[in-house]
């Protein structure tokens, strides 16, 4: 596929990959001449533009991940769920969830910020959320989900109307 070249993905792609700061862009002669050499111009000059930039195209990729899942929906494909929970080094908790489409189609839903206690019942909330959001139904649209083996992931599974793995 064809890798976007627009001033957000790049400067997007610098930010997740890389680690830069959004002040870096700010701050940084070199970098800023190195991406005007690119033939970007009209360079935010606050850390506040730059996250605006970053922000919107985020939002754009979400979009166009509804799209392609609707778009797969309407096709009556059924999908299958991989998800895990993930601890930070800073001690913050996530929950990561992908869709597994037909053939090669996976789409990452992102982390979910997990705060206190975190039961299966707050699992299948939070993950019934999640594909609320892209227009999924757990009961409708998924066939199975795959997780570790975990207890509380064992009951997230005997909670859920699909099968789990």
């Amino acid at each position: 596929s064809k890798v976007d070249e627009s001033f957000a993905a790049v400067i997007s792609r610098m930010l997740a990959s890389d680690g830069l700061l959004f002040r870096i862009f700010c701050s940084s002669d070199d970098l800023r001449k190195c991406l005007r050499t690119r033939g970007f111009c009209d360079i935010p000059k606050s850390p506040t533009s730059i996250q605006k930039v970053v922000m919107d195209y985020s939002k754009k990729i979400r979009q166009s991940i509804i799209s392609e899942i609707i778009s797969q929906k309407n096709k009556n494909v059924r999908f299958s769920l991989t998800l895990d929970e993930w601890t930070s080094s800073r001690n913050r908790r996530f929950m990561n969830i992908n869709v597994h489409g037909s053939g090669e189609w996976v789409w990452n839903l992102g982390l979910a910020r997990i705060n206190g206690r975190f039961e299966s019942e707050d699992c299948v909330k939070l993950l019934e959320k999640k594909l609320e959001s892209c227009q999924l139904n757990i009961g409708n649209d998924i066939l199975c989900i795959v997780t570790d083996g975990a207890s509380m992931m064992k009951k997230v599974g005997r909670l859920l109307p699909c099968e789990q793995i």
